[in-house]
């Protein structure tokens, strides 16, 4: 169906775009022992293994804000105490794994009803201030350059301002008038995949 299609073309863009932009900060992070090759390799075995042995249809496989923090942070410890960072880093995933099996085991996700709809909303808050702050430096940073990359700049914001555009445009042809209902709703299904797919040719 059409519908599903426009759905894995969405998931596939909204875990490409963060395993690379969260990629290119874990590498500053790390010294660059974990990059943007890593971090999608690591997203794309993560997210088969979870669609084949997982039992519910939607998680986050790949890297998250708070996760990046946590591994900079981790990185930056083990720099202090002269520790290796990547075995470190496997044990501490290690022994987050096995937590996470006895908490399932303990249908400890029945707790979630205890908790409100604040605690939920401020962690949305979190992820989405740090997507924007994260887009916003990658946009801007170019500016900081000096003038030797003006127009690498300026083409930059453009291609940036120009998918934003093109796909909220496109989300919202479902509402308006014009051509005929289905070429509408495929055109709003598809809205962020072609504005991708626009932008980066143009680019």
């Amino acid at each position: 169906r059409v519908k599903v299609l426009a759905s894995v073309l969405f998931m596939f863009f909204a875990c490409l775009a963060p395993a690379v932009a969260f990629g290119g900060l874990l590498s500053t992070l790390t010294g660059g022992q974990i990059g943007a090759v890593e971090t999608l390799l690591a997203s794309a075995i993560c997210g088969v293994i979870w669609a084949a042995f997982a039992g519910q249809p939607l998680a986050i496989v790949g890297a998250t804000g708070p996760n990046v923090i946590f591994t900079g942070i981790l990185y930056a410890a083990c720099m202090r105490y002269d520790v290796p960072f990547l075995p470190t880093l496997a044990w501490t995933g290690l022994w987050a794994g096995l937590f996470l099996v006895v908490l399932a085991a303990l249908d400890a996700s029945a707790l979630i009803r205890y908790f409100t709809r604040f605690s939920d909303e401020i962690f949305a808050a979190l992820i989405a201030m740090i997507f924007v702050s994260e887009a916003l430096s990658d946009m801007l940073g170019p500016f900081r350059e000096g003038p030797s990359n003006e127009s690498g700049a300026h083409l930059s914001l453009l291609i940036a301002l120009g998918t934003f555009g093109l796909a909220i445009s496109m989300s919202r042809l479902r509402r308006s008038p014009y051509l005929l209902p289905k070429v509408r709703e495929f055109l709003s299904d598809f809205g962020p995949a072609i504005a991708l797919g626009v932008m980066s040719l143009a680019a």
